[in-house]
């Protein structure tokens, strides 16, 4: 028997067999209608990868291109279903992550503004947080200076920790993307400046 990760085994979708049973019985689910959104999670190491269908011979890259061509088929089918792909966790679009505080000013004419990101606790994600600055104009170009006062703690890495870089973004970009912000050690801020060019 294949070893177990996870108390999990992984299908071989280079199997035709397997694939076509998938493709249907997921189709089932999503033919009613009911169901727009779909989150797939792809957590699980292929430890074992070697496919019976080649007599063992290793299939990770055809194991990929299998699962690709079966969500490409899902999507075909059914268009108006949402898919989100997940693999190694954190960053997801629906897990928000309250253990920071993003808050900030904007001048009434929307030629600077003074932004803060405080960590509050140990992040729930290990994926930078996106900070959105809404309220400047989306057609100007804003140079964006690290200044934090006093001496910055390391980040949780242990690494020593610099300033951010200063950059130069569009108002548009800021407010509907925003700058990300590596996760901090816990009780420490990032005061960032944001300047029209």
């Amino acid at each position: 028997m294949p070893p177990l990760q996870r108390h999990q085994l992984v299908l071989d979708l280079t199997r035709p067999e397997v694939s076509a049973y998938l493709l249907e019985q997921i189709s089932a689910l999503l033919e009613p209608g009911q169901i727009s959104y779909v989150k797939w999670d792809c957590n699980r190491d292929i430890i074992d990868a070697g496919s019976s269908a080649r007599e063992g011979a290793p299939a990770a890259h055809q194991q990929a291109l299998a699962v690709y061509a079966l969500l490409d088929e899902l999507r075909r089918r059914h268009p108006d279903v949402e898919w989100e792909s997940c693999a190694a966790g954190g960053g997801r679009i629906d897990t928000p992550d309250d253990s920071a505080w993003m808050h900030g000013v904007v001048a009434a004419d929307s030629s600077a503004a003074l932004m803060s990101y405080v960590q509050l606790d140990e992040p729930r994600n290990d994926q930078p947080a996106a900070l959105r600055m809404p309220g400047l104009d989306p057609r100007r170009r804003y140079r964006v200076t690290d200044v934090t006062p006093g001496v910055r703690r390391p980040r949780r890495t242990g690494a020593a920790d610099a300033r951010l870089p200063a950059v130069q973004v569009s108002g548009a970009a800021l407010a509907e993307i925003g700058l990300a912000i590596p996760p901090q050690r816990t009780l420490t801020a990032v005061v960032l400046l944001i300047e029209a060019t």
